[in-house]
């Protein structure tokens, strides 16, 4: 089985673009794929701070510093 991750972040949720995500991931699950939404509106992000010039944690221990959705979320 197929599975896509639709990314979205429009602020207004019933909009046109709320609209068009509806259609393409209706079309998707038609076509028996699996969907996953993510409304990035609605998850704590924060932008990386490059500590150690860049060259910190992530880089050293493959970890973050940063305890945000984007750290906390399993990404297959």
């Amino acid at each position: 089985m197929k599975k896509v991750v639709v990314l979205w972040s429009s602020p207004n949720t019933d909009g046109l673009t709320a609209s068009a995500k509806d259609q393409i991931a209706k079309g998707l699950i038609d076509a028996g794929t699996e969907v996953e939404e993510i409304h990035l509106n609605k998850l704590h992000l924060e932008h990386c701070r490059a500590c150690g010039n860049g060259w910190g944690t992530c880089n050293k221990n493959g970890t973050c510093l940063i305890s945000d959705c984007f750290l906390r979320r399993k990404v297959v």
